[in-house]
């Protein structure tokens, strides 16, 4: 058997599966009911990275009776770019088991994931509980360097999202490593990046001790998150996934970063949000009239979307003072008209609010918690709940809040939910601030991240920190799958007695700038800005609006030095191979001339225009033979947004 979708293609010859696209080609051999990992080839290099042979890949459910290959085209339902999915079936008289492959045209990476239905009776071996094996490669040598990425969500109490660990393994030793990214460079022959799509590890459901082991040159990922003893013939479960690509140790962070766009379509361009909570007045504000004046802003300043957060609903508290004492999941019995809009603050409902939202261009969102209990047994009924907003009010923007998975049921409630609303076009904004959540890669079609809650009022919102949290996940995650905030600067000056770093030493428009790269979330009331800062972050909306599409569909990375409210910092935006975009700042230092390194440009002739700046300077035109842009500041808390093409 022989099949082909567009540069990818598959081979079957009943014990031998060969898969590949322009970019890499890998094998598995089937013999004697066991799954044996083949060679991996780099197409580029025309080297092999992963080596013949490699020891079998444990069934849970035993070795297979019988394996057939099935191969289609999918793109998710118009989720994500279009791929080529291989899947082969293994079954025996306990369980069918499953290995789905896939691929995406011209990427240098195959994505794997175990899917099992055992069959009534049947029990899975009791070592797979201990030791879930989700791939194993043989490198080409027993020498090697790793490098293990942390990431984490829970954003509520964790400010260091990225955190990376190398290491020189032992040869002749078992090497175990926690991380969601791992890239390992062998002494000759590509480097690999493998990647679990999992969540983060504080969400990961029966994190193993180790996510990669490597043992005299093999390396083995582990950890499907699945509770063999809580496996039943009704449903097909899904373990956890692996990325594995290959090619040069310097290219492969941004292929990663491709690969993730094409896992998630998206809205096409970068949007901005207004979402009111951050001013930390809660349900208080909320009514219709206040909303009215919230749309007016949001229509001047040029703001997408206004987001109506916790507080519209009816709930099951009736009194007011306690509000924030509600329920956090089993909704459905906590009271049955719980998702009803709120009589006494709506009294009209939200229907005059929805109305003019359209009447003034501005989309409306609201805040929504799915119910968590009894692992998102009422999904449905949540998808119904959205579904009726969505065509009764075309509300289409919702921040889903609240959410834990504790088990491979709810993941499949969940992402039901997940799927059921996505398709039918609503936006999703998923909080990873708390919980037991999806994160950063795993099932990224469905939405854009929500990362933190931040508060002047709590005297825990520092701009750098924020753009050190974006700067620092940019390298691994592309930022156009992330939004983050920014804040009323005026508010809560005590808050920050003496501070350098207070919120209110920035102006609005560099506060903007800082997150434009990512979707910039207004985390405030906007109508009550002071004139200065709602003048300032109109007309810095205004300069970005017309670049958002190039930016969403840019490969954005960080450049410059790490922000810590001293350096000087910034995003450097790919929209291929002559045309991009600097997003530069200087924070607050004394630095006039700062030299950021861009190795893909070295030697080239920029024609560069300034789209924004808060002060004097520009860039360079002549990058350096060594990838160096030169650029001039004027002042601290500088930013500078430029256009370039290649001259030369």
């Amino acid at each position: 058997m022989m099949k082909h979708f567009r540069d990818c293609y598959a081979s079957w010859n009943g014990g031998e599966l060969v898969i590949g696209n322009d970019a890499l080609e890998r094998s598995y051999r089937m013999k004697a009911g066991a799954l044996y990992p083949g060679r991996l080839y780099d197409k580029a290099s025309g080297t092999t990275a992963a080596e013949e042979p490699c020891a079998a890949i444990p069934l849970p459910f035993g070795a297979f009776e019988n394996c057939s290959v099935e191969c289609a085209a999918g793109n998710e339902d118009g989720l994500s770019e279009p791929f080529f999915a291989v899947t082969v079936q293994m079954e025996n008289a306990c369980a069918v088991q499953k290995l789905r492959l896939e691929l995406f045209p011209g990427l240098p990476f195959c994505s794997s994931q175990f899917l099992m239905r055992p069959k009534r009776g049947a029990h899975a071996a009791e070592q797979a509980q201990e030791r879930h094996v989700l791939e194993q490669l043989a490198l080409r040598s027993v020498h090697c360097r790793a490098a293990a990425v942390e990431l984490f969500d829970k954003t509520d109490r964790n400010d260091t999202l990225v955190r990376v660990s190398e290491d020189s393994p032992a040869p002749a030793m078992k090497n175990g490593y926690r991380g969601d990214i791992f890239l390992l460079l062998q002494e000759e022959g590509p480097a690999l990046l493998l990647a679990k799509d999992a969540p983060v590890g504080t969400s990961h459901l029966l994190r193993p001790e180790a996510d990669l082991e490597i043992e005299r040159g093999r390396i083995s990922v582990l950890g499907g998150g699945i509770d063999f003893s809580a496996l039943t013939a009704e449903a097909e479960t899904e373990a956890y996934g692996v990325t594995v690509g290959v090619g040069k140790a310097e290219e492969l962070p941004a292929q990663y970063r491709r690969l993730l766009r094409c896992r998630r379509t998206g809205e096409g361009r970068l949007f901005t949000m207004v979402n009111t909570w951050g001013d930390r007045n809660c349900e208080k504000s909320l009514c219709e009239v206040f909303l009215q004046d919230e749309l007016r802003a949001a229509q001047t300043a040029g703001v997408d979307v206004l987001q109506i957060d916790d507080g519209w609903e009816t709930g099951a508290i009736a009194d007011p003072e306690r509000y924030m004492e509600h329920v956090w999941e089993g909704y459905h019995r906590a009271a049955e008209n719980y998702w009803s809009v709120d009589a006494r603050r709506f009294p009209r409902g939200l229907e005059p609010v929805a109305e003019e939202a359209k009447r003034r261009g501005v989309a409306l969102g609201l805040w929504f918690s799915p119910d968590s209990a009894g692992d998102f047994e009422n999904w449905s009924a949540d998808a119904g709940i959205l579904a009726d907003f969505h065509r009764r009010l075309g509300i289409r923007y919702f921040k889903l809040d609240g959410v834990n998975v504790r088990s491979k049921t709810g993941d499949r409630n969940f992402s039901a939910l997940l799927q059921t609303a996505a398709r039918s076009g609503i936006s999703l904004q998923l909080d990873v601030t708390a919980g037991d959540r999806f994160g950063y890669h795993y099932k990224p079609q469905y939405g854009v991240l929500f990362v933190e809650n931040r508060y002047s009022d709590w005297g825990n919102y520092f701009p750098y920190r924020t753009l050190r949290s974006l700067w620092m996940l940019s390298r691994w995650i592309p930022t156009r799958m992330l939004q983050f905030e920014v804040l009323n600067p005026r508010r809560h000056p005590e808050n920050y007695p003496d501070d350098p770093f207070a919120p209110g030493t920035y102006e609005m428009d560099y506060l903007f700038a800082s997150v434009m790269a990512a979707n910039p979330l207004l985390w405030c009331e906007l109508s009550r800005l002071e004139p200065r800062d709602a003048a300032a972050l109109r007309k810095i909306i205004a300069a970005w609006r017309p670049h958002r599409t190039a930016l969403f569909q840019a490969d954005v990375c960080p450049v410059g030095e790490e922000p810590s409210g001293r350096s000087c910092t910034g995003f450097w935006a790919s929209c291929g191979t002559d045309h991009g975009y600097f997003i530069f700042l200087r924070e607050k230092n004394d630095c006039t001339a700062a030299v950021y390194r861009i190795p893909a440009l070295a030697g080239r002739m920029l024609q560069v225009k300034t789209i924004a700046a808060n002060g004097a300077g520009g860039v360079g035109p002549e990058v350096n033979s060594d990838g160096t842009v030169n650029v001039h500041f004027s002042r601290p808390d500088q930013y500078l947004f430029a256009e370039y093409r290649v001259l030369s």
